[in-house]
């Protein structure tokens, strides 16, 4: 069923395409496919932008970030960047989605870990930058618009997840009562369901979560998913909620 005759669907497309606000029912990433999708259901672009009346501007900015990287789309967000998430602006994200994958989860991590929030202008010069030295990697390009002290740091693999709020609220609440770091009790409960070296760190930021993996860490991540049948954005909550953490 098509996201036009599935009267759920639409309903989450047109509100969060049609309200102001950060809080809506999906995120820019999903809606960019529920946009796709619509155009392959409906035989073109012009007749869902007139279902949906987005003017072409919009349009322009959900085609591009079409392209982030899967595994990081959970980063964007509506609005401005949010320094205390480290969430990219949806308008930042239109020049994100200009560099390639393995650059986007660099640019990423560097926001992570310094808890920066990009702005369009600083995310432009650090693109501009980076392709008039290609000698110099994108993390160098970064830290030298930024000026940021940036030590060498490999990772392998990494997925950003969205987590529900009152999950948040209740990992939050019993890493208090455990005395333990709300990143420490995450990783502890990822323990229980993957290898031990497949998870290497855990970043928790407000309702948001960043999870490293070794090489074979990802595969067993994904097989999880494919064994459960849930979609790789609902493993995150589906553990948390198996645990008790969705009351």
């Amino acid at each position: 069923m098509g996201v036009f005759n599935d009267p759920k669907r639409l309903a989450k497309l047109l509100g969060s395409v049609k309200v102001p606000g950060s809080k809506r029912p999906l995120r820019p990433v999903t809606v960019a496919r529920y946009l796709q999708e619509g155009c392959k259901e409906l035989g073109s672009k012009e007749e869902v932008m007139k279902r949906v009346d987005l003017a072409t501007s919009m349009w322009s900015g959900f085609e591009r970030i079409i392209s982030i990287d899967e595994d990081i789309e959970n980063v964007i967000c509506w609005g401005k960047s949010n320094p205390e998430t480290s969430e990219i602006g949806f308008s930042v994200s239109h020049v994100l989605a200009l560099f390639t994958h393995t650059e986007q989860q660099e640019i990423v991590n560097i926001m992570w870990d310094y808890s920066k929030s990009l702005t369009h202008d600083e995310l432009r010069r650090i693109r501009t930058y980076y392709l008039s030295h290609s000698e110099q990697s994108v993390s160098n390009a970064v830290a030298y618009i930024l000026k940021l002290d940036r030590p060498h740091k490999t990772i392998v693999s990494i997925f950003i997840s969205g987590l529900k709020e009152s999950i948040f609220k209740n990992i939050k609440k019993t890493s208090l009562e455990k005395n333990i770091s709300i990143n420490d009790l995450a990783k502890e409960i990822f323990s229980k369901y993957f290898d031990a070296t497949a998870v290497t760190g855990i970043n928790v930021k407000q309702n948001v979560i960043r999870i490293s993996f070794s090489e074979n860490g990802k595969k067993e991540f994904i097989k999880f998913g494919k064994d459960n049948k849930i979609n790789k954005n609902d493993i995150v909550n589906y553990i948390f909620k198996i645990e008790g953490f969705d009351i």
